[in-house]
């Protein structure tokens, strides 16, 4: 019964890291758009005074 417990142990960690993983790829990914969204921002905002002038 022991080695059932191993085996449920070791299936948990390995699906733990699997989510850290995937956790890590979204959160760069997330970071990568909201640093896109944030340079359109900057540069629509940039031709929006250039025009107002």
């Amino acid at each position: 019964m022991k080695y059932v417990w191993a085996f449920i142990i070791f299936v948990g960690l390995i699906l733990a890291g699997i989510v850290s993983i995937i956790g890590e790829l979204l959160e760069f990914a997330f970071g990568v758009a909201l640093t896109g969204i944030g340079i359109i921002a900057a540069i629509g905002l940039w031709i929006y005074i250039k025009v107002k002038n």
